[in-house]
């Protein structure tokens, strides 16, 4: 409990209006700290904090209270220092010391299916239609070892420092062999609740269709940020991918970069695509052969995968 002789210093300094600085710092530190801790205050009224501070030139005692606190008894008991008090609630203070540190993962770095040598990119994160869980999303090849993978599998991520698990693969959409065609090349894993989700830029505006000429723009693992424009948005076509063979695609969007620079290259696979001024998902990129980039429609995706951005 504060000393009688504590309040009445306190008050006087108080009453007699002198300015903060004319106490010195430590004693008004544990004048103030020691006044806010009154016995008869429940654990709900107990304040957090109090600071002091200059509001439109007049000296205000801020108190941190907690958020459910019944200020009226806080004020009574702050009456006696004879100056105006603004309540600041908060949920209460703690130390910023964790048992184990948060890491981040951001888009557009490199990720991958543990059992994979080469790597894709980590697309984007979207909310899960059929759970609460954490999604990150990629390509089928990327995250689901071109429909190998079983659940809760490893998925890596490159920190730039060292390779970590991010989290575990959750569900893809098939690749079907020839004769069969297929429309997306997708698949999602979920993530870790110690880790943090991060967009290299901003948290996208949904998603929209392509448009021929729409100007977009995606960032990937290895080209990093780069600019195009869409040249088609019904490419059938055949992809080739390593050690799996021959698979065709239909309604593929096509991609081609601004002043002759491609807009994606090999470890690219599956970035997001966004339409550059509404930053909405447009697609994502499954392949190329250097000039052209190719994309399945994100909106196919959301629907396939019953996920959304």
């Amino acid at each position: 409990m504060v000393s009688d002789y504590k309040v009445s210093l306190l008050s006087n300094l108080v009453a007699k209006k002198l300015v903060w600085q004319s106490v010195p710092i430590f004693e008004k530190a544990a004048t103030l700290s020691e006044s806010y801790s009154f016995s008869s205050l429940k654990q709900s009224q107990k304040i957090w904090g109090v600071t002091k501070s200059i509001r439109d030139s007049e000296r205000v005692l801020e108190l941190f209270v907690p958020i459910q606190a019944d200020t009226s008894t806080i004020r009574d008991k702050f009456k006696k220092f004879g100056v105006p008090i603004k309540f600041i609630r908060t949920k209460g203070f703690e130390s910023y010391f964790a048992t184990k540190p948060r890491q981040s993962i951001t888009t557009g770095n490199p990720a991958r299916h543990f059992r994979l040598n080469g790597w894709g990119t980590l697309g984007g994160y979207v909310d899960d239609k059929l759970s609460n869980l954490r999604l990150a999303i990629s390509n089928n090849h990327v995250f689901g070892n071109l429909n190998r993978a079983s659940i809760n599998d490893r998925i890596e991520y490159d920190t730039g420092a060292g390779i970590i698990q991010i989290g575990g693969f959750r569900r893809m959409f098939p690749l079907l062999p020839p004769p069969d065609v297929n429309n997306v090349d997708a698949a999602v894993a979920w993530v870790k609740d110690d880790i943090n989700l991060k967009w290299i830029r901003k948290k996208p505006r949904g998603s929209i269709r392509p448009r021929l000429n729409m100007e977009v723009y995606k960032i990937g693992a290895t080209t990093g940020y780069t600019e195009g424009f869409i040249s088609s948005i019904a490419l059938n076509h055949r992809v080739k991918y390593h050690g799996a063979g021959i698979f065709n695609f239909v309604n593929s969007i096509v991609i081609l970069g601004k002043n002759g620079y491609p807009f994606s290259l090999p470890g690219d696979s599956g970035s997001l695509v966004f339409k550059k001024s509404t930053h909405e998902a447009v697609g994502m990129i499954f392949a190329g052969d250097g000039t052209y980039s190719f994309a399945n429609s994100f909106k196919n995706i959301e629907s396939l995968l019953q996920i959304s951005i």
